[in-house]
């Protein structure tokens, strides 16, 4: 059984001040929108969750919240269980 658990959370930012630093876990980049939903939900670059959760992120969700509860095998790319609701 695969036994590894990560919690994690996603802020959404409607301004910015100041320069995004690179980190040991990720690099920064901006991306268009359009771009996201059109390529990138296909890349190798983005865990298999996103394209599960990412696209009701930007379809503009004023205030609420998107709780997704995801289970991978153990090769850390296939999901075996997936859940997802707006609140």
């Amino acid at each position: 059984m695969h036994d590894k658990v990560m919690n994690v959370e996603v802020y959404e930012l409607w301004a910015w001040e100041g320069v995004p630093s690179e980190t040991d876990e990720m690099a920064p980049h901006w991306f268009d929108e359009e771009q996201v939903l059109n390529s990138l939900l296909t890349s190798s670059e983005m865990w298999p969750d996103d394209k599960f959760w990412l696209p009701l992120l930007l379809s503009g969700l004023e205030g609420k919240k998107i709780r997704g509860d995801f289970t991978y095998a153990e090769d850390d790319l296939t999901i075996t269980r997936n859940e997802v609701g707006i609140h």
